[in-house]
C-alpha cells in the first residue's frame, strides 16, 4: 500500500472517530502534522475504533446510587 492511501485510510479513520465519539461529521482537513505523528507511531497498526462513551442502560461513574 503506497503512503497516499495509508494516509486516506488514516483521514478516515479519524474522522469515523469523532463521528463515533460527538456525533457531528467533522469537514475539516486531517493535519498533516497529526498524520506524521500517526505514521510514527507504532500504536497506529490498528485501525480499530474504540467505543468508551458511557453504555446508555449503565450508570455512570458519577451517579447516584440510590
Amino acid at each position: 500500500m503506497d503512503i497516499e492511501s495509508e494516509d486516506q485510510i488514516v483521514k478516515f479513520w479519524i474522522k469515523q472517530h469523532f463521528r463515533a465519539r460527538f456525533g457531528s461529521i467533522i469537514n475539516e482537513p486531517v493535519p498533516d502534522a497529526l498524520l506524521g505523528l500517526l505514521r510514527e507511531s507504532n500504536e497506529c497498526t490498528d485501525f480499530e475504533i474504540p467505543d468508551d462513551r458511557p453504555h446508555p442502560n449503565r450508570p455512570t461513574s458519577t451517579a447516584q446510587e440510590g
